[in-house]
C-alpha cells in the first residue's frame, strides 16, 4: 500500500532557551581576575556546599564577589556580567513584557539584575562536578578562564529535561538519540547562560593545567525586591491573553 499524501504542521514544543558568547574584555581583565582567584582561594578555606558532588578541585565561597567587592576588577566584571544578562533578559521576555505593559497600561517594567551568589572553581587533573542544578533563581551563569581541548575533556554537559523514564530510543525515535545533552568545552573568555534548573555536570578533567571557571545565581527583581508578579494579576493577564 503507497504511503498517504498528508499535509500536517509540525511543532517543536518546550524548547530551552541556551546562550552563547565571548566577551570583548576578557583580554582586559582575563589574566587579573586568574591572579585574583588564586589569591582568594590561598586565603580562605573552600565552600562546603555538596562536597559530595565534586572531586579534586577548590571551591570557593559562594560569597566571592561580595568578598572581593572592594576590587575595582571585580566591579567592572559583576557589572558587565549584569547588563550582559539584563539584556538578554529583556530581548526574550519583550513579546510577554510588551503584552503585559500593554494590557495594564505600564510604561516601564522596572527590574534589576541581581547577582544572588557567585563563586569560582579550580580543578586539577581528574577533577569534575557531578549532575546537579541551581535552585531558587532564575538563571545559572558560566565564565571560562582557561581553555582545553575535546582530548583534555572537563567540558560542562547539559542534560535534556525529560526523565530517563519517559525517553524509550527505538527505532520509532532515533531522531532523538543524539539530543541528550549538550556539550560544552572551555574556552578562554566564553559566557554561558541557561535556565537555573538545567541538569549539567562538568565532565572528569584531564588537563595538566588548571581549569578555572566562574559561575552565578543569577535572578531579575522588580525595585521592591520582588522576583515574581502577584498571582492575581497573572491569572488576569492569562485570562485575556486566551481569549
Amino acid at each position: 500500500m503507497d504511503l498517504p499524501d498528508i499535509s500536517y504542521n509540525k511543532r517543536d514544543l518546550f524548547s530551552i532557551p541556551f546562550f552563547e558568547w565571548t566577551c570583548p574584555y576578557h583580554d582586559q581583565m582575563g589574566n587579573e581576575l586568574i591572579d585574583i582567584f588564586y589569591q582568594y582561594s590561598q586565603d580562605n578555606t573552600p565552600s562546603e556546599v555538596t562536597p559530595h558532588l565534586k572531586d579534586n578541585l577548590y571551591e570557593s565561597k559562594f560569597s566571592f564577589m561580595d568578598d572581593m567587592w572592594e576590587n575595582p576588577t571585580i566591579q567592572f566584571f559583576n557589572q558587565y556580567i549584569k547588563e550582559s544578562v539584563g539584556r538578554i533578559t529583556q530581548d526574550i521576555n519583550k513579546e510577554q513584557w510588551d503584552a503585559f505593559k500593554l494590557r495594564f497600561g505600564i510604561d516601564k517594567i522596572r527590574w534589576k539584575t541581581y547577582i544572588q551568589e557567585s563563586w569560582f572553581h579550580i580543578t586539577q587533573k581528574g577533577g569534575a562536578h557531578q549532575f546537579h542544578n541551581h535552585p531558587n533563581c532564575d538563571w545559572g551563569f558560566i565564565y571560562y578562564f582557561t581553555s582545553h581541548t575535546s582530548e583534555e575533556r572537563g567540558a560542562n554537559r547539559f542534560y535534556d529535561v525529560r526523565t530517563p523514564g519517559l525517553t524509550r530510543y527505538q527505532l520509532g525515535n532515533l531522531w532523538n538519540v543524539n539530543d541528550s545533552h549538550y556539550p560544552v568545552q572551555p574556552e578562554a573568555g566564553k559566557c554561558v547562560l541557561f535556565p537555573a534548573w538545567v541538569f549539567h555536570d562538568a565532565d572528569t578533567y584531564f588537563g595538566e593545567t588548571d581549569r578555572i571557571v566562574f559561575s552565578a545565581n543569577i535572578s531579575i527583581y522588580t525595585p521592591n525586591g520582588f522576583d515574581y508578579i502577584p498571582q492575581e494579576i497573572i491569572d488576569e493577564w492569562t485570562r485575556n491573553r486566551k481569549g
